[in-house]
């Protein structure tokens, strides 16, 4: 990898389509880490309006915190451009409708610092949506990860060097592409730790 200019602990991702009431909730929880050496990457291919501009201008505001402009369907190339822009130890993702709990990078970041052999570590989410409403907390199953995706793309953080190892994101896959990851990771890298709390959403 290009040694970056400006390195972090950790870079979080997100891909952003038009979903300014859902974005807002991930920009607060961004801001209220207790954590914080780390980047926030937005990927977005929004258009303009009054209401998305206003929160992609408030996301900027934090010098932690950048926009991209994209446009493209392939949702692996795009995590894969985050990946490449990034200057992150680690990596994690976070849809525009998710929220990390304010622990989530410290806790999860520690999780990696404390466990050298381990390549990724995974914690507890919950389906809970502000908007609508409705929520339960999911615990990663390890064992059942080759049957069905038993791992939230949100509740996963990876070192960014096991890129060297297994490639990157697999853009012939156009869903389920989280999963494909997951599983090469437990299955070609030093694999999991687990975190014991819910702390994506």
């Amino acid at each position: 990898f290009i040694v970056k200019k400006n390195p972090v602990k950790a870079t979080c991702i997100t891909l952003s389509h038009n979903r300014p009431e859902y974005l807002g909730n991930a920009h607060r929880s961004m801001k209220e880490q207790t954590f914080r050496d780390f980047e926030w990457i937005v990927l977005d291919d929004s258009a303009s309006n009054p209401e998305m501009d206003a929160i992609l201008s408030l996301i900027q505001s934090d010098s932690r915190f950048r926009i991209v402009q994209v446009h493209s369907d392939n949702i692996s190339w795009l995590w894969n451009k985050g990946i490449d822009l990034s200057n992150g130890e680690y990596i994690c993702t976070m849809d525009d409708d998710n929220w990390k709990d304010k622990q989530y990078m410290e806790l999860m970041c520690k999780a990696l610092d404390n466990n050298p052999a381990a390549d990724a570590v995974a914690c507890d989410w919950t389906i809970k949506d502000e908007v609508k409403g409705g929520g339960g907390t999911s615990t990663p199953k390890l064992d059942m990860l080759e049957h069905f995706n038993s791992i939230d793309g949100g509740a996963f953080m990876f070192r960014k060097s096991i890129i060297q190892r297994i490639g990157w994101f697999d853009e012939d896959l156009h869903t389920q592409e989280d999963w494909d990851y997951l599983i090469r990771i437990k299955k070609e890298t030093n694999g999991f730790v687990l975190e014991p709390n819910a702390l994506s959403f």
